[in-house]
């Protein structure tokens, strides 16, 4: 059966496969008027005069031989027999524009749940750092370094921040896809949580012989190894099964490509860490105090106390400031994985 593209609110989502539309059907997204495309269509068309569809509609008798095609729908686009979109080419280079306007279309159809998820995510390996809990020494060049059951609960934290991120990724893949959404999606890592630990385990220490062979290995293996986390909890692979097909996903997406998409949304972290450092000094110029005096005045009156207050209160502001930036990274990545998931199947079928 071929993948379909449902149209949702007047937006062209997906494609979604037969599994995929039975969950649409289920949570009364997909209904028998609802308008849907694939490439071997001409036109838009209610799911009910499609074959492959009208049978997973338990109530409705097949569809009556077309006479007329249906007009577009107001608002979507009328995509071509060869062409979608992400107007896919020969399995489809990487269109960075498109991935960035998926993962953006994508966010704004849940702004509030997609926030949540990354906080719900973000909160407890930031409520868990050790340096929370444990104190240790400054060596004479500067280094922090921790004690005892310190390295313990660093693990633990590593560990944790992994599989929730894992759960984000499979969340943004669905928010991408249009299918139904829940904020206890992000906790689907535990589910697979020896597989997503093995991933980590494996990409780190790729990434480390990478960079120890001259960096640019490492940076090599790191495009490569950027679509794992969606392949595994999407995909139902192994660790290994995993690192091999985001390697291969990545070769026809472009290497190129997704590093210029790695780049670019880097540049944009930098503009708005600069922005914020910008009104960090304008603020300390307008009240004629240093930016230390500035950081210990809203420590004291929002907490208190000076015991970790420093720490809590700067990995607060970074979460609160740089939320928006993830929730949208992770949404890109999503989409991206979606356009590498429908040229493998598309190469598939040609196959």
């Amino acid at each position: 059966m071929a993948n379909y593209y449902v149209v949702q609110d007047g937006d062209s989502t997906g494609p979604f496969d037969r599994d995929r539309l039975k969950q649409l059907i289920a949570a009364r997204s997909l209904k028998p008027d609802t308008l849907v495309w694939t490439a071997d269509m001409n036109d838009w068309a209610p799911a009910r005069d499609v074959a492959d569809i009208v049978g997973l509609f338990p109530d409705l008798p097949p569809p009556p031989v077309p006479t007329n095609k249906p007009p577009p729908p107001r608002g979507a686009p009328a995509p071509s027999p060869a062409s979608g979109p992400w107007t896919v080419q020969e399995f489809g280079r990487l269109q960075i524009g498109a991935a960035m306007s998926a993962g953006y279309a994508a966010l704004r159809r849940r702004p509030g749940e997609a926030m949540a998820a990354v906080l719900v995510v973000s909160f407890p390996p930031m409520l868990i750092d050790p340096h929370l809990w444990f104190t240790g020494n400054i060596s004479p060049d500067g280094l922090f370094t921790w004690g005892g059951g310190a390295w313990v609960l660093g693990v633990f934290n590593f560990c944790l921040a992994t599989i929730l991120y894992c759960g984000l990724c499979l969340y943004m893949i669905n928010l991408v896809r249009g299918a139904p959404t829940s904020l206890d999606q992000v906790f689907t890592g535990f589910s697979r949580w020896l597989s997503v630990l093995a991933y980590s385990i494996l990409v780190l220490g790729a990434l480390f012989l990478g960079f120890l062979a001259l960096v640019l290995p490492g940076i090599f293996l790191f495009v490569c190894f950027v679509l794992t986390p969606f392949i595994l909890m999407d995909g139902g692979l192994s660790a290994t099964g995993a690192m091999g097909a985001s390697f291969r996903a990545v070769m026809r997406l472009g290497w190129w490509r997704t590093f210029a998409l790695f780049l670019l949304l880097v540049i944009i972290v930098c503009v708005f860490w600069v922005a914020v450092a910008l009104v960090y000094g304008i603020l300390a110029a307008i009240s004629g105090y240093s930016g230390g005096e500035i950081k210990a005045g809203i420590i004291a009156v929002f907490l208190q106390s000076d015991v970790g207050t420093e720490w809590l209160l700067s990995h607060v502001v970074i979460l609160v400031v740089f939320a928006p930036l993830t929730v949208y990274f992770t949404a890109v990545y999503a989409a991206v994985y979606e356009q590498a998931r429908t040229n493998e199947e598309r190469r598939q079928d040609r196959a």
